[in-house]
């Protein structure tokens, strides 16, 4: 008598038992992968709930999103560039997310899963610890323009305060000078892209600032050091004499030491030290006798 194939299957070792893991099948296909989908995706279809919660900051890691998967499934959410969370507080900031990010989460879990997001709004209060937002998507076409720019260059993702002071620059038109890294060319080029795309003109210095929260959490910015390249080019070699300007014209700095500047085109480093100093519009100013060579304008 024939033994049938079910029969087989059974006497037989090593051989595949249908509804049992098959040991040669592709990984794929004894594991499959989570699914992935966007966070707003997976709300809409009910398979996850979520409550953001701040952390209590302004930019970088400072919004928990307390998950709950409802499906037994693990799953991969997605967290797009440009979502934001509108604080429940109309006098608190909007925070905003400059990269997508992954996020895992295990089936049938609650998590708190870590969101990186940035503010949007330099004069309001930042958003107290514990407190909640709302989820929605930003409007300004200006933001999307800047998110797309850093899919383009995922190195920037690792210059917090360059992210910062590049939202601050669309969101509040703060001073492009503070968007800067010491010897990093793509954030050089970031800032000139940030120029153009807001239709100002780039500045000759960097800012260095100092940020901090007061105690209603407002964001305090103040200006630390100055610095820039400031280039001259003369037939002849000066000895220059340098001070800074306020708007008046009153001179608020002097430098101690003459410069010598050989002839033909040359470069040279200027910093100086601003903590303490009243914000507005300043100059640099370099004289050879009482004639005026170089005279270049910032802000802090």
């Amino acid at each position: 008598m024939m033994a049938s194939a079910g029969l087989l299957a059974i006497l037989l070792p090593g051989i595949y038992q249908p509804g049992e893991p098959n040991p040669s099948a592709p990984a794929s296909m004894m594991d499959p992968a989570p699914p992935v989908m966007t966070l707003r995706d997976a709300l809409d279809q009910r398979l996850v709930s979520v409550e953001p919660v701040s952390l209590g900051g302004h930019s970088g890691e400072c919004v928990s999103l307390q998950v709950q998967n409802h499906s037994l499934r693990p799953m991969t959410l997605l967290l797009p560039a440009g979502t934001v969370f509108a604080p429940a507080n109309d006098e608190d900031q909007s925070l905003v997310v400059p990269v997508e990010r992954q996020l895992a989460l295990s089936g049938r879990a609650t998590e708190s899963l870590p969101a990186v997001a940035f503010c949007t709004e330099m004069s309001d209060s930042s958003p107290a610890e514990a407190s909640g937002f709302g989820l929605s998507k930003t409007t300004n076409p200006l933001l999307d323009s800047m998110f797309g720019y850093l899919a383009l260059h995922p190195s920037l993702a690792s210059y917090p305060d360059v992210l910062q002071n590049g939202i601050w620059a669309i969101t509040d038109n703060s001073d492009v000078g503070s968007i800067f890294a010491e010897g990093q060319p793509e954030v050089t080029a970031f800032r000139e892209w940030i120029c153009k795309l807001t239709g100002r003109d780039n500045v000759w210095y960097n800012t260095v600032l100092d940020t901090r929260l007061d105690e209603e959490r407002r964001i305090v910015r103040t200006a630390v050091s100055v610095q820039g390249q400031v280039m001259l080019n003369r037939r002849e070699s000066l000895t220059l004499q340098g001070h800074v300007e306020n708007e008046l014209g009153e001179v608020v700095w002097s430098f101690e030491r003459a410069t010598r500047m050989p002839a033909g085109t040359a470069r040279f480093r200027f910093s100086l030290e601003v903590e303490g100093w009243q914000s507005g519009g300043y100059a640099v100013v370099y004289k050879s006798g009482e004639e005026e060579i170089i005279r270049q304008e910032f802000r802090i």
